[in-house]
């Protein structure tokens, strides 16, 4: 909250994570910055001005903001505010806006994008590494939503090692996040494909420039019998330069230009996987080095198994109460590896990495994607192959699901 005084000075609750915008993340965004950051800069610079009680030098800055972007609605109610502070009719920065609810979003967008903007809450460059993708494989882009904190963000392919690329600000369900059932207004937690797009001239103006579907309800989602359906990337409505942090009805959407940017970068990758988490955890290189290591150890133990002709050993590791989330009696499947098993002189096995993701909103689960060549006496055959690791009570993992990618 700001507060003025007679001689228009502001202090700002906001000022611990205020930073010069001179700074501009200078550690986080490693590309030229894009419309949506521009905006978001001048925005912020305008409400730093004011901060620091310069609302004669704010109001020229909030006019240019708004003849450049003329629907940015947070931008006309700062300069509302602006006026009415010079004219003694404001004490705290909002309360001239009568709207409970869109008071609320304004304070709510302003503390998101100043949290984010503060550098003191970032890791340095090279801990920029979020812990969830644990190895990007053969993914040129993965896009990550931060839906706590309202941020959507576009990861590289650096060797399997993923580096900042963009970041913008996203709006989430009014509800929030953790989608459970239909029509809950959240935004789902999980880990989603794109599964086409579709050209915002044959949508209804609410979606903007256009749309990526993901595929919620996936197979976790169903195993954990959520419901609901129609979960989007889209744009925002043509009178509104960008949403309220907390303003769709689950899907997590973008300003026009951020989209229009972003759809560039989900265009050249053929499967685009998309985290939706509810915070990003930051590792250093070494950090994400030694957890991949860890996580790629429990697929070598399950090759070992497979290779030792041990069937028992083999299936040891999976889930007898959950196999494919649910969906495949453990008993007869176990029968029939039982009886392949003892028709094998010798088993070889290759596994080439495509991806490896720990699963948001999930106690302790990962997914491996990879290309599996077989080799044993009486057959040999190269698969896509998709399991999904989940730890027991015992603290044993276990697969819950081996397939095609779910």
């Amino acid at each position: 909250m700001i507060i003025f005084n007679k001689k228009f000075k502001a202090t700002f609750t906001l000022a611990s994570i205020l930073i010069s915008i001179s700074m501009i993340l200078s550690g986080s965004s490693f590309a030229k910055e894009s419309i949506g950051e521009v905006y978001e800069s001048k925005l912020m610079r305008v409400v730093e001005t004011v901060e620091q009680g310069n609302l004669d030098q704010a109001l020229p800055m909030v006019d240019a903001l708004l003849n450049e972007y003329p629907k940015s609605r947070i931008g006309a109610l700062i300069k509302a505010d602006i006026l009415s502070a010079m004219a003694g009719d404001l004490t705290n920065f909002g309360d001239g806006i009568q709207d409970k609810l869109i008071r609320t979003n304004f304070s709510h967008e302003l503390n998101l994008r100043a949290t984010w903007r503060n550098e003191s809450n970032l890791p340095r460059k090279d801990e920029m590494i979020p812990a969830s993708i644990l190895d990007m494989g053969q993914d040129k882009y993965v896009f990550v939503g931060e839906a706590s904190t309202g941020r959507f963000f576009i990861f590289g392919n650096n060797n399997g090692v993923p580096y900042l690329v963009k970041d913008y600000y996203m709006t989430i369900g009014t509800a929030g996040f953790g989608k459970q059932v239909e029509g809950d207004n959240k935004t789902p937690i999980g880990l989603y494909s794109v599964t086409r797009e579709i050209d915002g001239k044959t949508l209804p103006d609410l979606y903007g420039s256009g749309a990526f579907p993901v595929d919620y309800p996936n197979k976790v989602d169903r195993w954990r019998k959520r419901t609901g359906y129609g979960i989007w990337l889209h744009g925002t409505p043509s009178d509104t330069y960008s949403r309220a942090p907390l303003a769709s009805q689950g899907c997590f959407v973008l300003s026009n230009d951020d989209y229009d940017e972003v759809a560039t970068f989900l265009r050249q990758v053929e499967k685009p996987r998309v985290l939706l988490l509810e915070k990003v955890k930051w590792f250093s290189q070494e950090e994400h080095k030694k957890q991949r290591q860890e996580y790629l150890k429990v697929m070598q133990e399950w090759v070992a198994g497979w290779e030792s002709l041990d069937i028992d050993r083999y299936l040891s590791f999976y889930d007898r109460d959950n196999l494919n989330f649910g969906k495949l009696d453990f008993t007869p499947w176990s029968k029939r590896k039982k009886a392949i098993n003892q028709r094998k002189k010798f088993i070889q096995l290759s596994l080439g990495l495509q991806s490896m993701y720990i699963y948001p909103g999930e106690k302790d689960m990962f997914a491996v994607d990879f290309k599996q060549n077989y080799l044993s006496d009486n057959y040999k055959g190269i698969s896509d192959k998709t399991i999904y690791w989940k730890k027991s009570s015992e603290g044993q993992w276990k697969i819950i699901y081996e397939g095609d990618r779910a």
